[in-house]
């Protein structure tokens, strides 16, 4: 039996499938783009080793300083800041079309749920109003956050894999200093984003309640009646409460946010600090061994 819990659970896929169809090249386009932006910091730690190395290499073993050894890695790192910026632009693109696609096939959707609607009544009920209304105000920004979200996280999940792999060439020990790094990090920046985003959400519904407010105040049957008992001057003053508290609530909100997020931006710079450190020092250890501390000593 198709109980609610199971819709729940089939809303992203639902969502996703949605976006697919409303563009399958440029979704498929953006996607091997973020593939490449997602690997190209990895490549770059690399590409770093290596002018390290040449580096070392050249001012150990050689009297005079030779650039051309230098140009060839030189230039791939050029190419590889070029293709970063280049495709981040391709991307920031191809969301912005996407997602505009994507608000039209919502569109067009509720277009052709509507139309199978048979009982008149359904129009004339205020919550099915204001839950068009909220769609309606929602078509643009939402969408466009969804793809955002949807490929910066898939951008940051695949940095993480191949960063993951770079390391444990390097040490075994370094991948777990990755996750021991980040992990905490992502899941506290995560919980903060969660309850910032119930929160916005929450005011959201009181902004467009108050739309909705003004709405039914501006309807041409109702400001007869209203003008003609008088109300008007409630209604103004009600609009303005309205206002004034949703401003405020929403100056709130940033506030607290803005304090979580300096609180989780301190521990995370203390924690990346810490590790850094140890990162380097197994480094050290494993390139040159017990000879790096014994010289010194001597």
């Amino acid at each position: 039996m198709h109980t609610p819990m199971d819709t729940i659970k089939n809303i992203p896929l639902r969502t996703f499938v949605l976006l697919y169809k409303s563009s399958p090249k440029r979704v498929v386009l953006a996607s091997i783009i973020v593939l490449f932006v997602g690997i190209i910091p990895s490549l770059n730690i690399l590409v770093m080793i290596r002018l390290i190395d040449i580096v070392v290499d050249l001012l150990q073993n050689h009297t005079h300083f030779e650039y051309s050894l230098l140009l060839p890695t030189l230039l791939l790192w050029g190419a590889l800041l070029f293709l970063t910026h280049v495709f981040l632009g391709i991307l920031s693109s191809l969301q912005t079309i996407i997602a505009e696609q994507f608000s039209i096939n919502i569109i067009t959707q509720l277009a052709n749920k509507l139309t199978q609607v048979k009982n008149l009544n359904f129009f004339e009920n205020k919550d099915h109003t204001i839950k068009l209304n909220a769609i309606h105000n929602g078509l643009y920004i939402r969408p466009l956050n969804y793809v955002s979200n949807l490929f910066f996280n898939l951008q940051r999940i695949i940095g993480l894999v191949s960063l993951f792999g770079i390391l444990f060439s390097i040490s075994i020990y370094l991948p777990f200093i990755m996750i021991f790094a980040t992990v905490p990090c992502i899941l506290i920046s995560n919980h903060i984003a969660k309850k910032h985003s119930a929160s916005i959400d929450k005011l959201q519904d009181q902004k467009e309640s108050m739309q909705n407010y003004l709405y039914s105040g501006l309807d041409n049957q109702k400001n007869k009646d209203n003008l003609l008992f008088n109300f008007m001057l409630n209604f103004h003053h009600k609009f303005i409460e309205n206002k004034e508290l949703y401003l405020n609530n929403f100056v709130k909100v940033a506030q607290k946010n803005l304090i979580f997020t300096i609180y989780t931006d301190v521990l995370t710079t203390i924690l990346s600090i810490a590790l850094f450190f140890l990162m380097v020092f197994i480094i050290l250890s494993k390139s040159c061994g017990s000879n790096c501390w014994v010289y010194p000593s001597i």
